[in-house]
């Protein structure tokens, strides 16, 4: 059975810390609640990805939620899943429409191909390289 190395876990930790701090992340200007990332609307509309023929997507690392937000607003069926607990607390009360789950990139929780299409908007590059597997 998967468990996260010693090194993701004190990610884990420090992402819980920030997210409890400030979950809208507003420091951030990158990461910001209600302000989507830019690749990823542009993957989205570039690659002609629709509600219609690419229905349910998961958020992987989905931290506040902005992204699964928009995923919403633009009528996709939006799953999200992060490891801190309370980014994903806050994605409950803040992302009408969606379902959120803590867990790991790592262990996900769903069968093989349950999504149409997954996004990552920060999620494997944080991690330690024998965690990309």
């Amino acid at each position: 059975m998967w468990r996260p190395s010693r090194e993701l876990e004190k990610i884990r930790r420090d992402w819980e810390e920030r997210f409890r701090e400030d979950p809208t992340l507003s420091s951030d200007i990158g990461m910001r609640f209600g302000k989507p990332d830019q690749h990823v609307i542009d993957f989205i509309e570039g690659n002609k990805i629709n509600p219609y023929k690419h229905k349910r997507i998961l958020d992987l690392g989905c931290g506040n939620g902005r992204n699964s937000l928009w995923l919403v607003k633009n009528g996709f069926e939006v799953y999200g899943i992060d490891f801190s607990k309370s980014a994903i607390d806050f994605c409950k009360e803040h992302v009408k429409g969606a379902k959120f789950i803590v867990g790991y990139a790592q262990q996900l929780p769903f069968k093989d191909e349950f999504f149409d299409v997954v996004i990552d908007a920060g999620t494997i590059h944080v991690n330690p390289p024998s965690e990309r597997e």
